[in-house]
């Protein structure tokens, strides 16, 4: 290998014309695998994009101190409990992450132990 080239799993990119693998990048499927790749990493993308987002609107709207602090009073307030005899329900916690605007199954049931 030369010092221009860069070696990946099965691709190789190089400034000499001589080394060329384009058949060796496809799968079974014809399909090109940077394609695959980046289909793969896509399927999370909106779930953090959202996230990311959020915090940083929140970040430029009210000052860059927000997103540290909700982190930590995320935190904070999903290490506290009651004593060990005493259910808890970390209701705080379910106001912090916005999950007290809607009501699941879970919420009525969770009494009902499983079989």
């Amino acid at each position: 290998m030369s010092k221009m080239e860069t070696k990946f799993s099965n691709i190789v990119l190089s400034t000499d014309s001589s080394t060329k693998t384009e058949t060796a990048t496809t799968n079974s499927n014809n399909v090109h695998g940077s394609i695959v790749t980046e289909i793969l990493l896509a399927k999370n993308r909106p779930i953090q994009w959202e996230k990311t987002l959020s915090l940083t609107m929140q970040g430029k709207l009210y000052g860059i101190h927000v997103p540290p602090r909700h982190f930590m009073e995320r935190s904070i307030v999903s290490k506290m409990q009651r004593l060990p005899a005493l259910p808890s329900s970390n209701f705080g916690l379910e106001i912090l992450i916005s999950k007290d605007e809607t009501i699941n199954i879970k919420d009525f049931f969770k009494h009902i132990p499983e079989i």
